[in-house]
């Protein structure tokens, strides 16, 4: 039985899996893989610098990012992040690091919902509503290998049902380097690289993604970040942002993401801010898309000894 939505509600939903990836620019996340949620922004922070900052990334969310980053001196913490889409489209994350063996273990898990969605069969026939829903949960470890040289890596499960009758998983995996020297910091990382998956007579890779990224601390507040990343089938696609400590405890945000490849894509900027208060922190982000307002994304974060 073939699927055919014919509501707006469900074109909303198949337009929001080709836009949510954050950084990809909107075409440039329509490449057909499996699991394309696994590209979307765990934190606000991540989002509103357009994921320029594998660099410097840590904590929790660096399951997603840059596994390197949990090597981070940090303490350990917990992070919930809420990103609310077009109609009921939501996308929720959650993570943990505890150091662990002078490192760091970091877990995750993630869902992606699209709410009750119309289907018509090839004739026109109502086949009801279904329920699109997507999930990860992830376990990664990160340290000090040589020096100021970080190293870290996480295996990753991936689900994805399309509501009815059909569903698929698989298992993949992410690994990451990270050099900081003053208020420099190099990194290099590798996502979801993993066997393809199978679902009926059709077989998909897993969003396969290598990026470098830099940044640089000032002594102005002020923290550049840069990068370029590739995922499988694309264009390669040049990341800068920026953060800007205003006054104690808040912290400004901005980026934009740029393809290089000539498919028409435009560049999509971001935007959030975070709120710190001793051991709890709050941030906000928002990204902006030509074809619809743009995707909201809160998150609390509490760090603990």
């Amino acid at each position: 039985m073939r699927i055919r939505p014919c509501s707006r509600k469900a074109a909303s939903f198949l337009l929001a899996l080709a836009l949510l990836a954050l950084p990809a620019p909107a075409r440039a996340a329509s490449a057909g893989h499996a699991f394309e949620f696994l590209r979307l922004a765990s934190d606000p922070v991540g989002r509103s610098l357009s994921g320029a900052h594998i660099a410097s990334v840590a904590g929790p969310c660096a399951v997603a990012w840059n596994p390197a980053g949990l090597a981070a001196p940090e303490p350990g913490a917990l992070l919930l992040s809420h990103t609310a889409w077009m109609g009921e489209t939501t996308w929720d994350w959650g993570g943990v690091s505890l150091p662990a063996g002078g490192g760091a273990l970091g877990i995750s898990c993630a869902l992606f919902r699209a709410g009750d969605l119309e289907a018509f069969d090839e004739n026109g026939g109502a086949l009801g509503d279904f329920s699109p829903t997507q999930a990860t949960a992830s376990a990664g470890y990160g340290r000090c290998i040589l020096g100021d040289l970080e190293a870290g890596a996480v295996l990753e499960w991936g689900y994805e049902s399309d509501g009815f009758d059909a569903s698929h998983s698989g298992w993949a995996c992410s690994a990451g380097l990270r050099y900081v020297t003053g208020p420099l910091g190099v990194a290099a990382v590798i996502r979801h690289f993993g066997p393809s998956i199978e679902a009926g007579e059709d077989r998909f890779s897993w969003p396969r993604t290598l990026a470098f990224g830099a940044s640089v601390r000032t002594a102005l507040g002020l923290t550049v970040h840069a990068g370029v990343e590739r995922a499988a089938g694309e264009a390669a696609a040049i990341a800068a942002g920026c953060e800007w400590q205003a006054t104690d405890g808040l912290s400004l945000l901005g980026g934009l993401k740029a393809p290089t490849g000539p498919d028409g894509s435009r560049p999509a900027p971001s935007a959030g801010l975070l709120f710190d208060v001793g051991r709890a922190s709050f941030s906000y982000g928002y990204q902006v898309h030509e074809e619809l307002t743009g995707a909201h994304q809160i998150a609390l974060s509490l760090r603990f000894s």
